[in-house]
């Protein structure tokens, strides 16, 4: 009885607060009138459309609390134009306030990429010494090799053209050669029929004394395939160039330097423990003979206590078997035998007392780190042409000079074929 009496006095109380509460006087038409739009500022420009963004203050009635709330939406307007950015235009507009507009540039300028771009050049001036101005590009200047050839010395006489100065250079004058330059004379004039080149000065440069590797189609002798000839004048033959110094200089006229220089042709690009990081026999190996490649200058001959001492080497010099191998001039089979020893000194303090060895290698070693060499000897070449280059300036080489280059010339001929053991020959003739 009490729950339903309970029941009875809500129902009531809901009845009374629904009679005493106030009609709402507001409509939802009166809420829509207080709607606003605010804002309409530019966002961005894209697809050659301008695009303004807006703000919504959306009124409606809340019946409940009898007000007016809102709520905010973000609304979009887009207006075409000609153009949002440079890309919109063609190529020789930019855009400028929307709209493309013709660009103008001033002298020696061109259109490009909707801007003004400065030509490279407008006159010689402006390009290097020995480069020319040509519809507004550098280009170098076409210059007449002058060459001369006496007793199959070719003789270039355009020092001013092949040389430049070289600040870090220890010559009096400081100018240094382009190889690729004085290359490219000469094939303006002689045939591609050259496998290396010798140049000589009549004058003291920097860098006298260097072999340049330009081609190598062998393999197995640790040197990759490569082809750097294009620079050269794209001589399809040319293998490596080695300069030789001056005509006043020593080491034109040492057996040792030109076998060491014109050997780098070869070697030693080689991975073993026989060569040093400057490409030459360590000077701690045991060969079979006075090695122009090596780095010790001299041979180590075995004594009878089974140890081993240095001999320096005086006119002996040559190629021992291992390198005449990586010239393709004897095969694998012909030092199959034969034992290349790594050593070391008995009393590092004290070299007097002798070398024992330290390590040994055989060609079967070296060919499993490195590679059978191809071509083998049956089909290397054997028989060089050699093209002798003296730079001079115009006025040329004298007599005295050209005597003795002549003598040098034999002389090389005759030293290679002696350290090659008359497996090849080179040949200096122009014919």
């Amino acid at each position: 009885m009490n729950q339903k009496f309970n029941f009875a006095v809500l129902l009531v109380i809901i009845l009374i607060s629904g009679c005493l509460k106030e009609k709402c006087e507001i409509t939802s038409s009166q809420c829509d009138k207080q709607d606003t739009k605010s804002g309409g500022a530019l966002e961005g420009c894209s697809f050659k459309q301008l695009r303004y963004n807006y703000t919504i203050r959306d009124y409606y009635l809340n019946s409940d609390e009898c007000a007016c709330n809102f709520k905010d939406e973000t609304k979009y307007r887009y207006e075409l134009v000609e153009c949002c950015n440079d890309t919109d235009c063609s190529f020789d507009e930019k855009c400028g306030d929307n709209k493309c507009e013709r660009i103008k540039c001033g002298d020696c300028q061109y259109i490009g990429e909707h801007k003004c771009i400065k030509n490279e050049c407008c006159e010689d001036k402006d390009c290097r010494t020995d480069y020319e101005c040509k519809n507004n590009v550098c280009k170098e200047k076409p210059i007449t090799p002058i060459i001369e050839v006496v007793d199959n010395i070719i003789i270039l006489k355009n020092k001013k053209d092949v040389t430049y100065a070289y600040d870090d250079c220890e010559a009096v004058d400081k100018i240094a050669y382009s190889t690729p330059k004085i290359m490219k004379y000469i094939y303006s004039r002689f045939d591609d029929i050259f496998d290396y080149a010798i140049i000589v000065t009549n004058f003291d440069t920097c860098v006298a004394l260097l072999q340049e590797n330009i081609k190598n189609e062998i393999k197995g002798i640790g040197l990759d395939i490569f082809d750097k000839s294009k620079i050269y004048g794209g001589a399809d033959k040319l293998k490596g160039i080695v300069r030789m110094g001056s005509t006043n200089g020593l080491a034109l006229t040492s057996k040792f330097t030109f076998l060491h220089e014109f050997g780098h042709n070869w070697g030693i690009f080689i991975n073993s423990g026989l060569k040093d990081e400057h490409n030459h026999w360590d000077n701690l190996a045991f060969l079979d003979s006075c090695d122009a490649m090596s780095a010790s200058g001299g041979q180590f001959i075995l004594k009878e206590d089974g140890s081993y001492f240095l001999k320096q080497c005086a006119d002996e010099w040559g190629y021992s078997e291992l390198m005449l191998y990586l010239m393709g001039l004897v095969s694998k089979e012909e030092i199959s035998n034969n034992d290349y020893h790594l050593l070391e000194g008995v009393d590092e303090n004290d070299p007097f007392k002798g070398y024992n060895i330290k390590s040994t290698y055989s060609i079967n070693n070296i060919i499993r780190l490195n590679g059978e060499r191809i071509p083998t000897p049956n089909e290397s070449k054997k028989n060089f042409k050699v093209a002798f280059i003296l730079v001079t300036d115009k006025d040329g080489a004298s007599s005295k000079e050209i005597k003795k280059l002549h003598q040098i010339m034999e002389n090389y001929i005759n030293w290679f074929s002696e350290a090659t053991h008359n497996r090849a020959n080179i040949d200096f003739s122009i014919g």
